[in-house]
């Protein structure tokens, strides 16, 4: 982070800074005016993205820059052990192989204890999958047999998604709630967004495909529950910059399907490289559905803390790597 030689680095951020990203942001994001000053001390700001119709669906914004050279924070993004943060709550996360297999998954077997129990009693509606999934945990008890069997599930959720994208996902809640359905609504109701990434998405299963991507899993805390999601993350260089979309495709509870979009730009503070970041964030969960008036605003405000939290421990892992 900035220390004592703030004053002087401020003096020259507006021009070490250039106006073009600053500009750019203006064109697409929900920041028509960003004050570099406040973000070279390292200051996340976040703003509501536009509202959508879709009772489910919520989408907020954050923008902050990241002391170290934009390919650091390229490769940081990719590889990011939210782990090593308790406050994240975020118990454990893997790699998964482009050809996909049960061995991308043995650490489930070390899941908290909420989790193995969960497995085991595999009460209605605890875990958003289907009910020929659900029926093979019957029976099955123990840390290594129930990992066995997440493994192998996992496994071929992440196989399909491979073969054929969100398309081939089999659908939440007996059919009504459909990934593939819920990506493209949200993306149909920010057309800014859209047009932004059309280069990005048309490389991706939200398009036609082509660009390689990095697949991982990742167990987290949903209210007091640890839960199981499935991530891809796809990015592409442009103009000088870097472009980026994480898709969640399936979780076992928390959300159907999370986007995050992302914009870096190289940029200067003082004399040293950083990169000016932003990113997008369209959520689709059931738990949003019956929210109205102040408990959605609410939980747009929940949202975007979640999102400064996480940036300013992205930022400090950065700052420690340069």
């Amino acid at each position: 982070m900035i220390r004592s030689f703030l004053f002087l680095t401020l003096l020259v951020v507006s021009k070490s800074l250039s106006a073009e990203p600053v500009a750019e942001l203006g064109e697409f994001s929900a920041f028509p005016k960003i004050d570099l000053e406040e973000l070279a001390k390292g200051k996340v700001v976040t703003a509501r993205s536009p509202a959508m119709s879709n009772a489910r669906h919520l989408s907020v914004q954050a923008c902050y820059i990241v002391e170290a050279p934009l390919s650091k924070t390229v490769e940081l993004l990719k590889h990011w052990d939210a782990v090593r943060h308790p406050q994240l709550k975020v118990y454990l996360q893997g790699s998964v192989s482009l050809k996909p297999g049960v061995d991308n998954f043995t650490k489930i077997a070390t899941a908290p204890a909420n989790f193995i129990e969960a497995s085991q009693k595999m009460e209605p509606n605890h875990f958003q999958i289907g009910a020929s999934e659900a029926q093979k945990f019957s029976g099955v008890e123990g840390e290594a047999a129930i990992g066995a069997v997440w493994s192998k599930l996992l496994a071929q959720r992440a196989t399909a998604f491979v073969s054929g994208g969100l398309a081939k996902q089999a659908p939440y809640e007996n059919g009504q709630v459909r990934a593939s359905a819920e990506a493209a609504t949200m993306l149909g109701e920010q057309s800014k967004i859209r047009a932004r990434f059309a280069g990005l998405i048309a490389g991706t299963p939200l398009g036609g495909g082509g660009i390689t991507p990095s697949l991982y899993w990742d167990m987290f805390e949903v209210e007091g529950d640890a839960h199981v999601s499935l991530g891809a993350l796809y990015g592409r260089a442009n103009a000088g910059g870097w472009q980026g979309v994480d898709i969640n495709y399936f979780a076992t509870g928390g959300f159907f399907v999370h986007l995050t979009f992302f914009e870096f730009w190289p940029v200067q503070i003082g004399n040293s490289a950083a990169t000016l970041v932003w990113r997008g964030d369209l959520l689709s969960s059931a738990s949003l559905a019956s929210l109205r008036g102040v408990e959605r605003s609410g939980a747009g405000t929940v949202m975007m803390r979640q999102l400064q939290k996480g940036a300013a421990l992205f930022q400090k892992d950065a700052s420690g790597e340069r």
